[in-house]
């Protein structure tokens, strides 16, 4: 078992590798309790260096150097087996599903991919930087390994 404390939220960004394929997009609907709709996209999420609970909102997407105010919520996270999850973990990749409510033309910015492992040359984050909003993730998580 793995004891770890969550801590204060900071400014914690993760990084996306792609949007997901619509055949495994299709794949997550089928296995939450998440309504198919225009407004949910599912990302590829890099390892985190955080811990990001579910609801959580992010606030700015960055492409590079350009940053671009947003308002995304994290409404459903898995990983390759698509075993619903409570939070982006620590040191783990993972797929998010995002509901954006707006700025969807920024979305198409974002490659399509098929996993976590295409490389490009754009490097893409997504940041929270307003803790008002967020989940309470001030407690302690025991996760069996």
């Amino acid at each position: 078992m793995k004891l770890f404390q969550t801590t204060q939220m900071e400014a914690q960004q993760v990084v996306i590798k792609g949007r997901v394929l619509y055949a495994n997009e299709n794949e997550i609907f089928q296995n939450s309790d998440i309504s198919k709709n225009k407004n949910v996209i599912g990302f590829f999420i890099d390892y985190s260096e955080h811990n990001i609970p579910l609801k959580s909102r992010f606030t700015k997407l960055i492409i590079n150097n350009e940053i671009i105010n947003i308002d995304w919520k994290l409404v459903y996270i898995t990983d390759n087996s698509f075993f619903s999850l409570d939070f982006i973990e620590e040191g783990y990749k993972t797929i998010c599903l995002f509901e954006i409510n707006e700025q969807k033309n920024i979305v198409s910015r974002i490659p399509i991919t098929d996993d976590w492992y295409n490389e490009k040359e754009e490097i893409y984050k997504l940041e929270i930087t307003d803790e008002k909003e967020q989940p309470q993730v001030n407690h302690t998580e025991i996760i069996s390994l």
